[in-house]
């Protein structure tokens, strides 16, 4: 497993060079994006910043809310250490202990349970895509526009058939998780099929794992995929996530419409969470350059709005690296 984990480490590092090396001798010029990070204005940015930060503490709330559905009482300031402390171990340990796992270690006290707390985690995650794809959706729809690199590739070229495919996706996951009759016809078959079918020490494994599984579907089960609660809060932080990057736009000297934005932050976003590169360096810097070139944004100016937007994840992260260290130093 450490070996695995080891050379998807590689393998995820090497993507990363290799994108970057990409972007800036076929797509972009590297003295001349340094050259606009070098030129931002301070003042917007900051201001750019605030809106990221009011994006992570309303999902942060978000997260109380569903905590609650387990019967548990998350407060506020520890929701926000969870989600800083994820942040941290996505950014900085990747491969090591997952950015989900540490926030479910940090919310477990509080949710009840390790079950509640990865249910919960879980529907983090699950309401801030369908949220993601709620307004990726109805700005690809009012506003819709083709990617021009990807022209050749017909329907693919339009950001509206990956939020669609995406949407499909979602919903049939949905389907299959929180349907009644599938959870008790999987339950039931699998229990059976672990009893029938397994020496002792490997039924002694099986059973362990299965158990943990049922459970976590089982607090699953509280949650309910449309409520319009979680969802809504969805809404407003995708749109506190696109103003934040508009707004670091702005600050670059970018004039691109923010309806572009609307579009252009969600399919990127969904783009850099493919496990080809480490967090998503090179791709999302090519994304940017891709997307926004339909707008007539250079694409210096793209390469530097995702350096810069990478820069705020990392200050971020560093935030999470000290809500770490406090917790150990208390410990």
């Amino acid at each position: 497993m450490r070996l695995r984990r080891i050379m998807s480490l590689v393998a995820r590092s090497a993507g990363a060079i290799l994108f970057l090396l990409w972007v800036f001798t076929r797509m972009a010029d590297f003295k001349q994006t340094l050259q606009v990070i070098s030129g931002a204005s301070i003042g917007v940015a900051a201001v750019a910043l605030g809106c990221a930060l009011a994006g992570e503490l309303t999902t942060a709330y978000k997260w109380v809310l569903l905590v609650r559905v387990s019967g548990g009482m998350l407060p506020f300031y520890q929701a926000v250490r969870a989600s800083f402390i994820g942040m941290f171990y996505n950014n900085f340990l990747p491969g090591n202990v997952g950015g989900d796992l540490a926030r479910v270690l940090v919310i477990r006290p509080w949710a009840g349970s390790k079950a509640a707390a990865a249910a919960a985690t879980f529907m983090q995650r699950a309401t801030g895509l369908g949220g993601l794809l709620l307004v990726a959706i109805c700005a690809a729809s009012l506003w819709p526009f083709q990617i021009k690199q990807w022209r050749a590739w017909g329907p693919a070229s339009w950001p509206i058939t990956w939020f669609l495919v995406t949407a499909i996706g979602y919903v049939f996951a949905c389907l299959v998780l929180f349907n009644g009759k599938i959870y008790h016809l999987t339950w039931k078959a699998g229990m059976a099929e672990e009893r029938e079918n397994f020496p002792s020490i490997m039924h002694r494994i099986v059973h362990s794992l299965l158990v943990r599984v049922r459970r976590l579907h089982h607090e699953l089960h509280a949650h309910n995929p449309a409520a319009p609660g979680p969802l809504l809060i969805s809404v407003i932080t995708q749109l506190f996530d696109t103003l934040f990057v508009f707004l670091l736009a702005l600050s670059l000297g970018i004039q691109a419409p923010f309806y572009v934005f609307l579009s252009a932050v969600p399919l990127i976003s969904l783009a850099s969470l493919l496990p080809i590169t480490l967090n998503g360096i090179g791709l999302r810097e090519a994304a940017y350059i891709s997307m926004l070139a339909s707008a007539g944004v250079a694409p210096e100016a793209a390469a530097g709005l995702s350096l810069l937007q990478f820069a705020v994840i990392l200050l971020f992260s560093a935030t999470g690296a000290a809500f770490t260290l406090t917790t150990k130093q208390q410990e």
